[in-house]
């Protein structure tokens, strides 16, 4: 049926990507971080990414709408990496995986080598090679059929200061939600 859904896990040599496909016939029943995503994104849309709490990376292609989505969680822990090369779109957790793809060629990006012995890191987006590119934490890129791509930033760190609470107050609150965090995963 056309409510039905096909889940796809992607292995990809370097890394793994779940790709969920809409509009297809369910083939096998799975539970788990997939569906997970997949039925916040079939609820929320746009807004599901938002709403998660955890680490991902996930492509989602839309059939209906031909649409792809790569949505990477708000902290930036699963890496996501793209390459668009005329009507090639290549993805994947490591830059290895994209690499390995036939047909691509890739030029060391100086700016970024020169980054890199600056700041002791990439700074994404960029990466080593100009024509990959780094998914930015909590941000979604969609692209459509024709070649139309949109960026989308869904989080945003944000800080307020509250002179109210104490030094031992900030300890606490950190404490609680350091806890938080380690009982949740």
């Amino acid at each position: 049926s056309s409510n039905s859904v096909r889940l796809v896990e992607v292995a990809l040599e370097a890394g793994l990507i779940p790709v969920v496909c809409i509009g297809e016939t369910l083939e096998e029943r799975k539970t788990g971080d997939t569906e997970v995503v997949l039925a916040a994104w079939r609820q929320w849309g746009r807004d599901a990414w938002a709403r998660l709490d955890g680490m991902f990376a996930v492509a989602i292609w839309d059939r209906s709408s031909r649409r792809l989505t790569l949505a990477r969680d708000a902290i930036g822990i699963k890496p996501l990496y793209y390459a668009i090369n005329g009507h090639t779109l290549a993805f994947g957790s490591e830059l290895k995986a994209i690499l390995a793809l036939p047909g691509m060629t890739f030029d060391i990006d100086s700016d970024a080598v020169h980054g890199y012995f600056t700041f002791g890191h990439m700074r994404g987006p960029s990466t080593i090679y100009r024509q990959v590119r780094m998914l930015e934490p909590g941000a979604t890129l969609e692209l459509g059929a024709q070649g139309s791509a949109e960026h989308h930033r869904y989080w945003t760190a944000r800080y307020t200061h509250d002179e109210s609470r104490t030094d031992a107050g900030w300890i606490d609150a950190f404490r609680d939600t350091w806890l938080a965090t380690i009982r949740d995963q």
